[in-house]
Order: structure tokens, then C-alpha cells, then sequence
């Protein structure tokens, strides 16, 4: 981040300097200034673990239950910036996300066909 501190994500950096009540939850993630954050690594990733898709949950869902969970690239802090609280994903992300995957996995078997008939 821009005062030094390394974060297991590039986002927790910019969310621990905002005014989120959360604050100093995030704490728990910050690995250290750059020169120290290997000293304390191994402690500071199991911070990260509750983080995993399969323990969060949308309105009408638990992630864990979805057949995307393995495909699924929702960011718990973009979560997080969108105004809910820490666990939930708004329906719509998923959504979103769902659809971006089809899109993407229609488009790479579009460029697979074609390489296949060039």
C-alpha cells in the first residue's frame, strides 16, 4: 500500500485507510511493512482463511451450496465496498459474476472451434 504495509490484497490496503466501522478488523490482515512482512507471513494467512467463498452467502443462497463455487472470482472486499456486511454477497454481483463467466467460457470455446478448423 502506499504507506508501506503489505496486505494479502491489493484492496484491504485502501479499505483500512476509508472511514468503515470495520476498521480495525482489517488490522488482522495487514502482513507489515515490506522489509518485515516474511517474518509473520504463515500467522497472518490463516487471518485469510474465513475469507474463502464457501463461507460466505447471497440472499438466496449459501455460496457453499452453488455449483459455481469453484469457478466464482466474487472479491470479498469488492463484497464489501458494494454496502453490505462482511460475508454476504449481494444477489446481483453473483449475477453479474455468473454472467460474466458464461460469456467468457462461450467466447473461449469460440476461439477454440476456430483454431481447430484453421
Amino acid at each position: 500500500s502506499a504507506n508501506g504495509n503489505v496486505w494479502g490484497c491489493f484492496m484491504f490496503g485502501d479499505i483500512h485507510q476509508s472511514p468503515f466501522k470495520t476498521k480495525d478488523w482489517f488490522e488482522k490482515f495487514c502482513f507489515g511493512k515490506y522489509d518485515e512482512w516474511t517474518n509473520n507471513y504463515e500467522e497472518k494467512m490463516k487471518n485469510y482463511l474465513p475469507l474463502r467463498m464457501s463461507r460466505f452467502e447471497t440472499p438466496s443462497n449459501y455460496c457453499i451450496f452453488c455449483n459455481e463455487l469453484k469457478q466464482c472470482r466474487l472479491c470479498p472486499a469488492e463484497a464489501i465496498l458494494s454496502g453490505v456486511p462482511i460475508g454476504q454477497i449481494p444477489e446481483w454481483l453473483c449475477q453479474i459474476g455468473k454472467m460474466f463467466r458464461l460469456v467468457n467460457q462461450d467466447f473461449w470455446q469460440k476461439v477454440e472451434k476456430k483454431s481447430l478448423i484453421t
